[in-house]
């Protein structure tokens, strides 16, 4: 990849913060904070997903994918099998 300098400087300083994170060390405040509103906003929108009555889908399959979709925009990849 060629990366930009902020992008270098960018991926260096989360690079550290994930070897901190993986030792046990203390992450800064601010990132832990954004990265659990960002969880936390996944799964509402997920639980929302769920409690939709208005999907008429009784194998849940449209359901199972809006989930997947709600993870990946979430930054969270999904590896599944389309039917």
């Amino acid at each position: 990849m060629d990366y930009k300098t902020h992008e270098e400087l960018l991926a260096n300083v989360i690079g550290t913060l994930v070897i901190r994170h993986l030792r046990g060390e203390t992450i800064p405040r601010e990132i832990a904070g954004a990265m659990e509103s960002k969880a936390v906003r996944t799964l509402e929108h997920i639980r929302h997903i769920l409690n939709d009555d208005s999907v008429d889908d009784p194998d849940c399959f449209l359901r199972i994918e809006a989930i997947v979709c709600a993870m990946e925009d979430g930054g969270i990849p999904v590896q599944r099998h389309d039917f």
